[in-house]
């Protein structure tokens, strides 16, 4: 590993501190075993370090066509592609854009799950067509509705007495059914967002909380599970948001 690596992983790493400090904990692991995975490339491309990238590409440490832990994305590519637009980090951004070998698909910007929007810190949702590979979310779907109807003496016409929104979900761009409920796209659309606060998870930061029982044979504290908190309202984010943040 080269002092760049060094030094800009050093850097990422006090950035991520001062933003997260359970997330730096996670990092700092990875990193202390020099496990290079989507997790850590994912931190690097947020924060524009390209040189940590590379050096994991170079020394083969990632596959960035494997499938990406985030099932909103197809590959590993896409998730780090995504996360370069959508923090303005236009270093990693041409490095994978320019890394054919390794992103067969990094080229063509018009299947990008998302796009750069002007405002830099704005969270910008996809959901992409399984059929035609599109962003439902930008293209646009269709719902359907459930309509009762029934003829009224009153006003002399049909008339609507009860409407409900069915679970079924339809890309307008190629009318594909597609495997997601209205009520889950809401959710996408606000990822990024405390459900508690409203506050940008990105900007205020997630603490990470472990529970811990007292084992008498070793006389210490063990870990039994991790929860993850906005730091800003002290709210458990859902497993929806842990999953995007790439969070155990």
């Amino acid at each position: 590993m080269n002092d760049i690596v060094k030094n800009d992983l050093d850097l990422i790493s006090k950035e991520l501190y001062l933003e997260s400090p359970g997330l730096w904990i996670d990092f700092s692991d990875k990193v202390g075993e020099n496990v290079f995975d989507e997790f850590v490339l994912y931190i690097a491309s947020k924060y524009d370090y390209p040189s940590i990238i590379e050096y994991a590409l170079k020394n083969n440490l990632i596959d960035l066509n494997d499938k990406s832990k985030n099932s909103n994305f197809n590959t590993i590519s896409k998730h780090l592609i995504n996360t370069a637009k959508n923090n303005n980090s236009k270093k990693v951004l041409n490095l994978l854009l320019d890394n054919n070998d390794s992103c067969d698909d990094c080229s063509d910007i018009n299947k990008l799950e998302e796009n750069l929007n002007s405002e830099t810190d704005k969270y910008i949702p996809s959901f992409t067509c399984t059929n035609c590979d599109s962003n439902i979310l930008e293209k646009g779907y269709k719902i359907i509705e459930n309509k009762t109807l029934k003829y009224s003496t009153k006003d002399d016409k049909i008339v609507e007495i009860k409407k409900d929104v069915l679970d079924t979900v339809i890309c307008v761009n190629c009318n594909e059914k597609l495997n997601v409920k209205p009520k889950e796209l809401e959710v996408v659309c606000t990822i990024n967002n405390c459900t508690s606060c409203k506050a940008d998870l990105r900007k205020v930061g997630i603490i990470a909380k472990n529970q811990m029982t007292y084992d008498e044979n070793t006389n210490t504290f063990k870990t039994e599970n991790t929860g993850y908190v906005c730091s800003n309202c002290n709210s458990y984010i859902n497993n929806n948001q842990k999953e995007y943040f790439l969070l155990k």
